[in-house]
């Protein structure tokens, strides 16, 4: 499995570890490419390369520590197994595809 998370930002370590084992637990064969970047004091977090596409364009601003729980919500919202929503009301994320 190809995971590659690209990071700038302070602080940036512990948010990819974050990140690393929301997506440690997809299927070998899968590939991700997900940039994180630090906008004090929010993140940006941006799926550029997923399986399929489902995630692709995939776009989010918030808080480090919603960050794994929206992604964990996208996941599971997209098909992915294990994807499983951490909380009940999760802070608005949206998806970019210009081709739908």
């Amino acid at each position: 499995m190809a995971i590659k998370i690209l990071v700038d930002g302070a602080g940036g370590d512990e948010l990819e570890r974050a990140v690393r084992e929301l997506l440690g637990r997809r299927p070998q064969a899968e590939e991700w490419v997900v940039s994180l970047v630090k906008n004090q004091p929010l993140w940006s977090v941006n799926v550029l390369v997923s399986p399929g596409d489902r995630l692709w364009g995939w776009t989010y601003l918030g808080l480090r520590r919603e960050v794994p729980v929206v992604l964990a919500e996208a996941l599971r919202v997209a098909g992915f197994p294990d994807g499983e929503s951490q909380a009940l009301n999760l802070p608005q994320a949206r998806r970019q595809n210009p081709a739908a």
